[in-house]
């Protein structure tokens, strides 16, 4: 189940990228 573990990476990734950090 490492898949979900990527998937939260990637997401909060992506959030600090939106939050312009």
């Amino acid at each position: 189940m490492q898949i979900l573990l990527v998937i939260l990476i990637a997401t909060a990734a992506s959030q600090v990228q939106s939050a312009g950090f």
